[in-house]
């Protein structure tokens, strides 16, 4: 099958949230966050570098056990962690970002040349290339070009890419992410969970109330771990890494199985959610909580709405 017709879905929302009782119990695991350094030999007041590092991933469940009771477990590619840590950004500042391909050469055991694993093969459109990598910052109103936001080019097994990012002044604050692009293989890692969340942070022209740029914020990450899926782009490409004996289609949040999160009564609450899956779309059902908790709209794939907030 073509890796062209593999669609990665994804949804970006941000929302309010406000319930009338306390949620105490909490057991979503926090993301991390990556660390961005002032870049003080650049001489430029507003740069800044950071590293990302493409590797093998291994993530545990402890809340959960398949039918022989082990821990439900996964191995696969990410960038330190399942998901990745999340990039928060700000207007009128340039970022460096170094991309460290951690990775190991595949064997092949068709020997080498294989066209799965040859970049430049005319089979442009098949499953390939499972530890070559690249990135994107999907949705930023940012240069495309080589360099920049290039999701052509890519690194090897052992490379370092370097980007440069130059957020403009006049860019809208929102919740955005960033994930692997690299063709013939974004199933696989994408998928997989070579993917983070991205924050550009509001600014005073964003014209936002401070009662919402100043609220208390939770991310979520809502991974769809088609196993079906991924093992199947693995399988095309002779993938030795992606394992799991987590079962197909579950729902991971911030990588954890049905975690619950901790909601202070009468108190409002800024949502960042993502949304990511291979294949299918989703529906968000706040029925059960309705009696409960107000739901609103802030924004929507890392745009505000024009009239904010909006029930839902």
């Amino acid at each position: 099958m073509l890796e062209s017709m593999k669609i990665q879905t994804s949804l970006i929302a941000t929302t309010l949230l406000l319930c009338s009782i306390t949620i105490v119990t909490e057991s979503l695991p926090s993301l991390s966050e990556m660390k961005w350094h002032h870049d003080v030999d650049g001489g430029k007041e507003n740069s800044y570098f950071g590293h990302i590092f493409f590797q093998e991933v291994h993530h545990s469940i402890p809340t959960h056990r398949d039918s022989d009771g082990n821990l439900y477990s996964l191995t696969t590619r990410g960038y330190g962690a399942f998901p990745g840590p999340t990039m928060v950004m700000e207007k009128c500042k340039t970022y460096t970002l170094y991309l460290h391909n951690e990775m190991s050469p595949i064997q092949s055991a068709n020997g080498e040349g294989n066209e799965f694993f040859d970049i430049n093969s005319p089979l442009h459109n098949q499953f390939r290339s499972p530890n070559h990598t690249n990135m994107h910052l999907h949705g930023l109103h940012i240069s495309p070009l080589p360099g920049a936001d290039y999701p052509f080019s890519y690194a090897m097994p052992g490379e370092t890419m370097i980007y440069k990012y130059e957020i403009p002044c006049d860019h809208m604050g929102g919740t955005y992410w960033y994930h692997s692009h690299m063709h013939g293989a974004t199933t696989l890692q994408v998928g997989g969970g070579a993917l983070g969340m991205l924050v550009i942070r509001d600014g005073e022209e964003d014209g936002l109330p401070s009662a919402i740029s100043e609220m208390e914020e939770k991310f979520l990450i809502l991974h769809h771990l088609s196993k079906t899926e991924i093992e199947m782009a693995g399988t095309a490409c002779e993938d030795q890494v992606f394992e799991t004996n987590i079962p197909d289609n579950t729902l991971l949040v911030n990588g954890a199985v049905e975690p619950e999160i901790t909601i202070a009564a009468l108190q409002w609450h800024r949502l960042r959610t993502l949304y990511v899956s291979p294949r299918d779309n989703i529906i968000l059902d706040f029925s059960q909580c309705a009696d409960v908790c107000t739901i609103q709209l802030l924004a929507k794939d890392g745009v505000y709405l024009h009239q904010i907030p909006r029930f839902v």
